[in-house]
């Protein structure tokens, strides 16, 4: 697991929020050690290797798994939130 930070996009006129967390790109991790919050990165259409958002659970585009130690307020059932940039 690499270290990784996402800057998320809150809406207009909203501040960005930095998340720090471990990401994986294996589809059989399930936990990740002192960080119990798991969500799933989507990729673009064009690259499926640059992350374009963070959803609950993506199917189309994986790019792999982002573990967190605090939730992330994600809108339900279907939502996401959109990357506007990333680092590792």
């Amino acid at each position: 697991m690499q270290d990784m930070t996402l800057w998320i996009g809150r809406g207009r006129g909203r501040k960005r929020l930095e998340l720090h967390g471990k990401f994986d790109d294996l589809r059989s991790t399930q936990t990740c050690k002192g960080y119990p919050y798991r969500y799933s990165i989507r990729g673009s259409d064009k690259d499926t290797w640059t992350p374009c958002s963070l959803e609950h659970g993506v199917l189309v585009n994986w790019t792999g798994y982002f573990f967190t130690k605090e939730p992330v307020d994600i809108p339900e059932p279907d939502g996401w939130l959109p990357i506007m940039e990333y680092s590792f």
